[in-house]
């Protein structure tokens, strides 16, 4: 009997409402992958279609939104603390392909 294939997937692990500085988590279905491609996850938000924090990382991580150091938290920036539209994207990289989306969350709001 032939394996059923694996579909690609990414769900938030937590519910939210998020705020600046919240730690967000996701769970991750990654079908099988050739030669040297591994997965990643892009977490980003913008506001008014900017982007203010972006983070790329392996499935495992634990993302701080806003990081250390992003123009969302930077008080010099127009669009600083304002509420953002983020999403995050399954990603798998390298091998003879290149980079390519595999999956992406709904979008939500933090702030």
């Amino acid at each position: 009997m032939k394996p059923e294939p694996v579909t690609a997937s990414i769900v938030l692990n937590e519910p939210g409402p998020f705020a600046i500085g919240d730690t967000v988590t996701f769970t991750t279905t990654v079908p099988k992958l050739k030669g040297n491609e591994y997965p990643m996850i892009l977490l980003k938000a913008t506001v008014d279609g900017e982007v203010v924090y972006g983070q790329l990382d392996h499935p495992d991580t634990a993302f701080l939104l806003g990081g250390g150091s992003s123009p969302w938290i930077d008080p010099s920036n127009p669009h600083y603390r304002q509420p953002a539209t983020c999403v995050a994207e399954l990603w798998s990289y390298g091998g003879n392909r290149g980079e390519y989306r595999l999956a992406s969350t709904p979008t939500f709001p933090a702030g």
